[in-house]
Parts: structure tokens; sequence; C-alpha cells
């Protein structure tokens, strides 16, 4: 009688090889869209090297697994991972991997006139990075008075005013810078006199680049002219006479406002005068 056994045979085929392992990192991001800032790097694999090394790209290095590095400049940085694990090497590169870019930098050039009404013309000169648009607004305390590049803000009383311009970037990234315009306008009655102007005297051009006319009729005697400035400051001037009209040189006056008191036998007369020396002539 013949007996059966049942043999299970099992094979294992074995695979020598090490097992390839994937070294990589990743920033918490790789676009930074307001100037100088952290970047937090994480190494994305469970094994635990023996010696790791990071470059940064802008001179920057470190030893920890997972770093965190400053980026003061704006720019595109390459990163480089250095891993040793059981004597074997490992370079992960990751080319131009991190942009950082610039900040919008606020700034403006302001002209003043100083004519009635007292006038400032702002233009914003502010500066942002070409891959990003720029959004602007003009401000007086906290008020929003332009939206616009260029502004013309004319101020009809004395007081201190800030004016503000804010911009940002489409990733809203903000910056601001202020002044503080002063306006003192020399009173209309100075040092006490009470004055009206006579109807039948007259002041041109007004505002004047540096020469007056006066038409003063014959009848009445001119004894002097005076300017008096927003300090209470008093200059006499001369004027030359062509029958009823007088002319005077104020090219050696400081732009700004004053006030002309025209002293003569009959009374004191007085009226506003703006000097702005950059009135192109005809």
């Amino acid at each position: 009688m013949k007996t059966l056994f049942s043999i299970a045979l099992t094979i294992v085929f074995c695979n020598s090889a090490k097992a390839i392992i994937k070294h990589d990192f990743s920033p918490n991001r790789n676009i930074i869209s307001c100037g100088a800032n952290n970047v937090y790097f994480v190494y994305n694999k469970a094994v635990t090297p023996d010696l790791i090394s990071w470059d940064f790209g802008d001179g920057g290095t470190s030893m920890q697994i997972n770093p965190v590095h400053y980026y003061s400049n704006p720019g595109v940085y390459t990163v480089k991972l250095f891993i040793t694990k059981n004597n074997i090497g490992y370079t992960v590169i990751k080319h131009n991997f991190i942009t950082i870019l610039s900040k919008p930098v606020a700034s403006f050039n302001i002209t003043k006139i100083p004519i009635e009404p007292f006038k400032v013309e702002l233009i914003s000169t502010s500066k942002h990075h070409a891959d990003s648009f720029l959004y602007q607004h003009w401000l007086m305390g906290d008020d929003t008075i332009c939206r616009a590049n260029k502004m013309g803000i004319s101020f009809t009383r004395n007081g201190k005013y800030t004016i503000t311009l804010e911009v940002k970037n489409n990733n809203n990234c903000k910056s601001s810078i202020d002044t503080t315009i002063t306006v003192d306008f020399p009173e209309l009655d100075p040092v006490g006199l009470n004055m009206v102007f006579n109807r039948s005297l007259s002041v041109f051009p007004n505002p004047t680049s540096g020469v007056i006319n006066l038409n003063i009729p014959t009848y009445i005697k001119l004894v002097k002219l005076t300017l008096i400035d927003s300090k209470a400051q008093h200059k006499q001037i001369e004027a030359i006479q062509n029958g009823e009209q007088w002319i005077s040189n104020l090219r050696d006056v400081d732009d700004g406002l004053y006030i002309l008191i025209i002293d003569t036998e009959i009374g004191k007369y007085s009226t506003k005068v703006f000097v702005n020396s950059s009135i192109v002539k005809d």
C-alpha cells in the first residue's frame, strides 16, 4: 500500500538591494510678497539623518532639521539640502525656489503754492514690485480725500493739517507716509490797525512774480508803502510814479502772503498781496 505525502514548498525571493530613500523638504510658503520675512522649512522624511545641512541661497545656512530662516532682501533664491545617513550622502537642490517680493514704499513730492487760498500739490512717487499692483489713497485726518496718483488741496483757514499717503499692493502689504502742512495767513488787520481798502485804489497783478502796479488817483498823495509778513515784520518798499500809476519791485521779497499798507495823506489802506516767483510772465 502506497502512502501519499503532501509537501508545501514556499519560495522566497530576497532582493539584497537597499531601499531607495527619497529625501525632500518644503517651506511654509515660497513666495513672500511683503518684503523681508521668515520662511519655515520642514524636512519631509520619517528617518532621522545622521547629519543635515541647509544652504538658503542668500549666504545663510543651518544644521537644524526643521530650520527657520529670515530673508532680509528681495530676490529669488535657490535652496540646497545636504543629508548624510549611514555614511551615504544625499543632496536635494530646488532652483529659484524662494521668491521675496519687495514691500511697497510710500513716498511723495509736495509743492506749496503760497497764494490765497493756500494750495499744495502732491505727487506720489511710491515704489512697488513690478509683479504687483499698487493701490493708494490720500487722507487728511481720518478722511480719504483722493485715490489718484496726483492731487491738489486748497486751504482757506489757518491751522495745521496732516496729510497721509497710504499704499498697498494686491497682497495687502501696506506702507504709509505723512506730512504736516502749516497754514498761517497774516491777519487782514495786523498790529491793531483797522483799515478798509479804498475802492479807487487797485493793485495788480496779484499774485505777482515780483513787480506790482498801484493805481492811485492823483488827488490821493502817497506817503509810503509797507509790507507786513506773517510774523508781523514790517518792510518799507520803494515805488516809482508814472501818472496815476506807481510801480514797486518786490523781487527781493520771499514768496508768500503779505499785507500791503498804502499810507496816504488822507488815510491808510490795506490789501493782501501774494508773491510767487514761479509765476511765468506772458
